[in-house]
């Protein structure tokens, strides 16, 4: 079975005979897919060794919508685009974020590198 979080047409698990909720919710998984799609072009424009936090992230100012951190976290879960950035001996490299908490920083992978160059439109303006 397919998977409509990441289906590049939700709409389709829309039960037809529902209502408007159901239509509702399929526009609303489109809607955190160009959140998500957001984030790995952000990714892959500014590749940088040591990586971002969810943080850095955001606080560019690029549009991410309620739960934002899920969105910087599905890339590198879901879709596989991102990985932890790691120093030269090896460990995750972790910063900190506002409240003073360690975030660890991730960064565009191989994979995300193949999706920037070929198939992704525009998202982040």
């Amino acid at each position: 079975m397919a998977n409509a979080w990441f289906d590049p047409e939700p709409e389709r698990f829309a039960r037809s005979g529902d209502p408007d909720t159901s239509r509702d919710a399929a526009g609303e998984m489109s809607e955190r897919r160009i959140y998500v799609m957001r984030v790995a072009q952000f990714l892959f424009e500014n590749d940088r060794p040591d990586g971002w936090t969810a943080w850095e992230i955001h606080a560019t100012g690029i549009d991410l919508g309620a739960c934002w951190w899920h969105r910087i976290g599905d890339v590198r879960i879901h879709e596989g685009w991102a990985e932890w950035a790691h120093d030269e001996q090896g460990a995750v490299i972790r910063r900190p974020g506002p409240s003073g908490r360690m975030q660890r920083a991730q960064r565009i992978n191989d994979r995300g590198r193949v999706w920037g160059r070929t198939l992704r439109p525009t998202y982040v303006r």
